[in-house]
């Protein structure tokens, strides 16, 4: 998800295996891991539950860890664009 290689709409387009990279979340900008995590307006409530605030600056981040990151995703129905990664093993070592 960090990185941006995962399953977001915007990835999955520079792969060419889709052509639409509108987030399905709120349908306004590109769907990319930093979108979703930061700024995505669908998901404001469970980034302020999880992660402490409603929207994120992309810097902050690198200092949530791998293990809020996961249940955030997993509260958003999100976990599978991650799925692969090793962000998913992180609560399980």
């Amino acid at each position: 998800a960090l990185t941006g290689h995962g399953g977001f709409r915007y990835h999955l387009n520079k792969m060419g295996l889709i052509q639409e990279t509108t987030c399905i979340g709120c349908g306004e900008e590109e769907e990319t891991s930093s979108h979703i995590l930061c700024s995505c307006p669908k998901y404001e409530n469970e980034r302020l539950w999880l992660l402490g605030h409603e929207y994120l600056e992309r810097r902050q981040i690198a200092q949530v860890s791998p293990d809020k990151l996961l249940r955030f995703l997993k509260a958003c129905k999100l976990e599978e664009k991650v799925t692969g990664l090793g962000l998913e093993d992180s609560q399980n070592p």
